[in-house]
């Protein structure tokens, strides 16, 4: 069963409109056997990271086994996830099974020995692939004519590949990339600790949509500096040197928000990520956020988030937030 994650509001990259044009949102993962699923809950993460900076159910996922994929790799990028230095041969019973999978994938990732499947993919010769030093001999032997790539990770058309579980991770944040755009891609590596984060606040989902933009950038990072002692509008557009109509217009066209209504977004993070992450006492919570009064933070994590701030933390403890 694939993993949906309950939608939210919030911000959609502007490129996410292309992905369905070459990539599915839908990732089926299938560990060659059980000792690999590791690999597949790293890749899972990635995609629920990417989840959580794009604040929406941008992705779904499903970790299957090889006999267990039937009919949901139709649409889907199919990972099949291999050993690094064990070739997978598919049996004569997974065969069709798996012929028919990446027929109906919009996409195929071939991880470690899965390089080996390719002469199930249909195509009339062999796809350029990055392939695991280990196995590099035995598959040149075996197709001669296919080209090995001396790289870990490698695009060919609707096959990809990567050379073992940590090229894997590259892959899956490169077709997110591809999908979502670099800021996005960035702030991914830096949520799972792949290149150090700039700041804090890039890793707000607002803080991503508006990397597109250098004003809204600025505007936002300055925001992020004055979430206790918030500034108006007015007092931003001039620390920006531009004006608070041409701000509000940027605001607008980007992110479909006034400056006003971003800056509510960011101290909402803030008093959410507190609420879960420390035991701080709510009035505490509000006041490091910008809200005077707790009912007004009460209010508006209710309209945001859907649950008042007890249920927030709560869940948090029971390890069940997403």
């Amino acid at each position: 069963m694939f993993h949906r994650p309950t939608k939210v509001a919030g911000y959609m990259s502007p490129q996410s409109g292309d992905l369905s044009q070459a990539l599915s949102r839908g990732f089926l993962l299938v560990p060659h056997s059980p000792h690999l699923r590791y690999v597949a809950e790293v890749c899972a993460e990635a995609l629920g990271g990417a989840n959580a900076l794009l604040d929406a159910a941008a992705y779904s996922w499903a970790i299957e086994r090889p006999e267990d994929i039937g009919e949901n790799a139709a649409g889907c990028v199919l990972f099949l996830i291999g050993a690094p230095d064990l070739p997978w041969h598919a049996g004569a019973s997974a065969r069709p099974g798996l012929a028919v999978a990446m027929h109906r994938a919009c996409h195929i990732a071939l991880v470690g020995g899965a390089v080996f499947l390719q002469v199930l993919a249909g195509r009339r010769s062999p796809p350029r692939l990055a392939v695991p030093p280990d196995l590099r001999s035995g598959f040149a032997e075996a197709w001669p004519e296919a080209e090995i790539v001396p790289a870990t990770i490698s695009r060919d058309g609707r096959i990809s590949s990567a050379i073992g579980s940590a090229a894997a991770l590259r892959l899956i944040i490169q077709l997110i990339t591809e999908a979502d755009g670099t800021p996005v891609g960035r702030a991914l590596r830096q949520r799972l600790g792949l290149e150090d984060a700039i700041s804090a606040e890039m890793h707000s989902a607002l803080a991503v949509a508006a990397a597109e933009d250098p004003l809204i950038s600025r505007a936002v990072r300055l925001m992020g500096n004055h979430l206790e002692d918030t500034l108006s509008t007015v007092e931003v557009a001039r620390r920006l040197d531009v004006s608070s109509r041409q701000l509000e217009r940027r605001f607008r066209s980007l992110l479909g928000l006034t400056p006003l209504q971003a800056y509510r977004e960011l101290r909402l993070e803030r008093a959410r990520d507190l609420l879960v992450q420390t035991s701080m006492p709510v009035e505490q919570i509000a006041l490091a956020s910008g809200f005077s009064h707790t009912s007004s933070l009460n209010k508006w994590l209710r309209q945001r988030y859907g649950e008042a701030p007890a249920v927030l933390r709560r869940r948090a403890l029971r390890g069940s937030l997403v």
